[in-house]
């Protein structure tokens, strides 16, 4: 019915209206043309259903001074924001608000994130597309982030643990915007892809085994040894407690296409390379360090991954894993060295501020400095290794 649509559109501008301290929303119904096209009867509804609006208190009605018995609607304005939703059978955004800062407020206190959201639904804006009638998937988003706390350095299953906590075991799956916008760098943040950010938080399809190549043994737990061969071994992240050797350099890389290609070359004896699976989970993550530790701080530690916002995001999340006695260094990651004819796409002015950025967190302001507009895959550059 148009008068509801009326109403609606009326309701909307009413709470914009409210937010900013503004005055009484209006509509001027008379120089509507859907209004003047309605056939009689459909005039007559209309007219009833506005009459019963302002029954209710919800509207106060301006009449034309002609036309007796069939007069028409001039002007509406809202009277009550509440007396109008309950009118339409809809919550105001008072309601939800009301209601989804109840159904946050366990977490309210915890997580600053969580203030922010409500922060930005309280003056009516929303929140990548999320508005305060999306309050119960950031609750379950916000359960999971607990479930996860309580297994640090671990990865879990993601569809298990979505079993275990709702019953429902693609539920978890459902919920990648709440989850990318409560652990994101902030609100306004490029979102993730889903399985950069599932693997960040240690949300996994299935165990992944944690891939090295080069010399060295890896120590693992019931006092195994685990040599690294050629071209490499794979076992059980969580399965690592330490390492022994002497490589010259320690390259973590981000592409499994590359890491394979990499651990075939010669030079890969003198070094140890390791996969990160693309984004590091937990668990990679726990391992890693592990094997660093035992590491001498004169062994150099490179990472080598695509050079985009998602390739430097990584490497600031190496940076994080790399104990203070070693610096972490780019490897095949600089544009400025590498040709100027491989091939690679143009980065948006978003994309190429995100790739400054997490440079910068990677430790690496001169390799900041020097970014252009140019993303490259990995892939398009030729491997090669350091040397001794």
């Amino acid at each position: 019915m148009l008068a509801d649509t009326v109403l609606g559109a009326l309701l909307v501008k009413a709470e914009r209206y409210a937010i900013a301290g503004k005055r009484t929303a209006r509509e001027n119904v008379g120089e509507l043309k859907e209004y003047w096209a309605l056939p009689l009867q459909h005039r007559d509804a209309f007219h009833e259903r506005i009459r019963a609006a302002h029954r209710r208190g919800a509207i106060d009605v301006k009449w034309s001074k002609q036309g007796g018995d069939d007069k028409t609607v001039e002007k509406i304005a809202v009277l009550d924001i509440q007396a109008l939703a309950g009118f339409l059978g809809a919550k105001s955004a008072e309601a939800e608000l009301r209601e989804a800062t109840e159904l946050l407020s366990p977490w309210i206190d915890r997580s600053s994130r969580v203030k922010e959201i409500l922060d930005r639904w309280a003056q009516g804006m929303k929140v990548r597309g999320q508005g305060p009638n999306s309050a119960r998937s950031f609750a379950d988003a916000l359960r999971v982030l607990d479930a996860l706390a309580l297994t640090p350095g671990e990865d879990q299953v993601v569809r298990r643990i979505s079993v275990r906590l709702f019953s429902n075991s693609k539920h978890i799956e459902k919920l990648k915007r709440p989850l990318d916008l409560l652990t994101n760098d902030t609100l306004l943040a490029p979102a993730r892809k889903r399985l950069e950010l599932f693997n960040e938080l240690g949300l996994v399809k299935e165990p992944q085994p944690f891939l090295a190549a080069g010399s060295g043994v890896l120590r693992l737990q019931d006092d195994q040894n685990a040599t690294v061969l050629r071209p490499f071994l794979g076992v059980a992240g969580k399965t690592i407690i330490g390492y022994s050797g002497d490589p010259a350099w320690v390259l973590s890389i981000e592409n499994l296409t590359t890491f394979h290609l990499c651990s075939q070359l010669a030079a890969a004896r003198d070094g140890l390379i390791v996969y990160t699976g693309g984004m590091p989970s937990p668990a990679w993550a726990n391992a890693y360090s592990k094997i660093l530790e035992a590491c001498s701080p004169s062994i150099q530690i490179f990472h080598w991954g695509d050079v985009d916002a998602g390739g430097f995001r990584i490497a600031a999340r190496i940076r994080e894993i790399v104990p203070a006695t070693h610096q972490l260094l780019p490897w095949l990651m600089d544009p400025r060295e590498l040709p100027s004819s491989i091939e690679n796409q143009e980065a948006e002015p978003a994309t190429k501020s995100a790739m400054v950025r997490h440079a910068m967190r990677a430790g690496w302001p001169d390799l900041a400095a020097g970014l252009d507009e140019r993303r490259i895959e990995q892939e398009a550059i030729e491997p090669r290794l350091p040397s001794r």
